[in-house]
């Protein structure tokens, strides 16, 4: 067997930090890095740049499988990884191909592609009704009825969701989907929505890690959404651990771990979005084959003890991963985002001063001259929260939130340097 080039090969980073976070646990664990790049420039804007901290950088489109493919062989890579949601795919390509450990890709295409996903795992749990649209074709109403919900085929952080009422409401939520046909990281999304039933019910994500040792899934615990209003549905809120009572918890762990199982998708991680429905039964939503987003690690940490980056890391360097049972803090903790109150360039945030009982991190960004164009639903900034009990958590993050300053550019006067 040939000696390993590189020890650990990204294939691209996400912009939330997880990724950069992986770099530098690499560095202090000893190993050599590189990154394959489509646009490394595109990186600069985070602090720090990832493409600083790799050993090497190396620019190749990341979306061509077999330029990829072509670049790997040379390198020799110990282990290669994804983080960034349209990578995912690609990678776990490559590393069967090298022979490396990885996901099964045949289960993560299940996952990327949510149609892919509700045929996968018809008749477990609630079943939703839904429908694939193609963006040419002429359709007036939602062929499911309504409310309905309209997403992107392949496409992530709620970016391009619906909730739909009428009509006008899903034409406008089609049209919305032709115009977001490319991401702006530059992924071609399929030209096809999924139109799916609404369900009512509280939101939740099961985050889980494969044991590789018992070859089968782990579940860290459930974390409850709280959701800003229709039509965007976007998330403004994370709660871990989640209010479910033990015999919902018990019944949504097996019905998940039957849906991953249904996909065939194992050997990395899982964020599996659901509701429970007003019948009892959990209702899938989507599938992502990786960690949780936004903050989700932190709060993991925070309440667990686990650097999930770290156990992500090991996964695909095919490394023993220890899952001990944990025992989890007895508090509650709020991950709340701090959302602007209305549209417009904002050109500051400031966080209210003084001690805050409570509060037991935050960030606010710091924003360039040129201000940040922003909707109710942008997240500028965070703020965590923990208590005893979870509304009394809940409520601290809301305070702290409402506290928060938020300076707007007045409408025609141009940015001073």
């Amino acid at each position: 067997m040939e000696p390993v080039g590189i020890d650990l090969l990204y294939i691209e980073l996400n912009m939330n930090g997880y990724g950069t976070h992986g770099l530098r646990l690499a560095r202090e664990q000893g190993l050599s890095t590189r990154m394959l790049c489509r646009r490394p420039d595109e990186y600069a804007r985070l602090t720090p740049d990832p493409t600083r901290l790799a050993d090497a950088v190396d620019r190749v489109d990341t979306y061509d499988v077999q330029q990829l493919l072509r670049h790997c062989v040379t390198l020799r890579p110990g282990g290669v990884i994804a983080y960034d949601d349209y990578r995912l795919l690609p990678a776990a390509v490559v590393a069967a191909q090298l022979g490396l450990p990885g996901p099964d890709p045949t289960g993560v295409l299940n996952c990327r592609y949510k149609d892919l996903t509700r045929k996968a795992t018809a008749g477990l749990g609630r079943d939703v009704q839904y429908a694939v649209v193609a963006l040419d074709a002429i359709v007036a109403t939602s062929p499911v009825g309504y409310p309905c919900v309209v997403k992107p085929i392949d496409d992530s952080a709620s970016a391009g969701v619906r909730v739909c009422r009428s009509d006008v409401e899903f034409q406008n939520a089609v049209r919305a989907a032709v115009d977001h046909d490319t991401h702006a990281r530059g992924y071609r999304c399929v030209d096809a929505v999924l139109v799916e039933e609404y369900v009512a019910g509280p939101e939740y994500s099961a985050e889980l890690l494969w044991d590789s040792g018992a070859g089968r899934w782990r579940l860290l615990g459930f974390v409850e959404t709280l959701l800003s209003d229709p039509p965007t549905c976007k998330e403004i809120a994370h709660v871990f651990p989640a209010r479910l009572d033990p015999d919902a918890a018990r019944l949504a762990e097996k019905t998940i771990v039957d849906w991953l199982h249904a996909t065939g998708h194992r050997g990395t991680a899982a964020h599996v979005e659901f509701k429970m429905s007003e019948s009892g039964a959990p209702a899938l939503m989507e599938i992502n084959p990786r960690l949780g987003g936004g903050e989700i690690r932190l709060l993991l940490d925070w309440v667990l003890g686990l650097d999930v980056v770290d156990l992500y890391q090991r996964l695909w360097l095919g490394r023993p991963v220890d899952l001990p049972a944990r025992p989890m803090t007895p508090d509650a903790v709020v991950l709340r985002y701090l959302t602007p109150p209305r549209e417009g360039t904002v050109r500051r945030v400031a966080g209210p001063g003084g001690p805050h009982p409570g509060v037991i991190d935050a960030h606010l960004p710091a924003i360039g001259i040129e201000g940040v164009r922003s909707t109710t639903t942008s997240r500028l900034g965070w703020v965590a929260t923990r208590h005893r009990e979870h509304a009394r958590a809940e409520a601290i993050a809301v305070d702290f939130h409402s506290r928060v300053v938020f300076d707007y550019q007045a409408a025609g006067v141009e940015p001073v340097a």
